[in-house]
């Protein structure tokens, strides 16, 4: 038996998995340096930053969100859960009333991701944080909520 291709291995095992690997790379990358600089946004400390979800990668439809991912310490983000209250306290700060809560309902239901949009995610975030943002809502604007 081939671990590589057993359902709950790490490694992708085909082109789509690979992509959607190599996008929350490059996602995450992005938002490293977006954030640099800035504290944690879940314990405010200063330390180095990865790109925490607040609802979990796992859910495809929030997976790549930008309002979804932010700098955060790897305490907080590997060790302690993701700190998702706080982390949804900052949501709310940071963008408004009920953004946490929209995340939440707009995370639940399956979508798929095509490879092209993949590519497509990956091009506009090496363009930069603005750029991605509005591709992003361009492709998903459902997943944008009314101000």
């Amino acid at each position: 038996m081939s671990f590589g291709h057993h359902k709950y291995s790490a490694r992708p095992v085909n082109e789509h998995q690979k992509a959607l690997k190599y996008t929350q790379t490059v996602v995450n990358a992005m938002i490293r340096e977006r954030d640099a600089g800035k504290a944690c946004i879940t314990c405010g400390k200063f330390l180095p930053l990865s790109a925490g979800h607040f609802k979990t990668s796992t859910n495809a439809a929030t997976r790549y969100h930008p309002y979804n991912l932010h700098g955060q310490c790897n305490s907080c983000n590997g060790y302690n859960g993701g700190m998702t209250w706080e982390y949804g306290k900052a949501i709310v700060r940071m963008y408004g009333k009920g953004y946490d809560d929209f995340l939440t309902r707009i995370a639940r239901p399956k979508e798929i991701w095509t490879t092209e949009e993949l590519e497509q995610l990956r091009s506009a975030a090496r363009m930069g944080p603005r750029a991605y943002e509005q591709f992003y809502f361009e492709i998903r604007p459902a997943h944008q909520p009314s101000r």
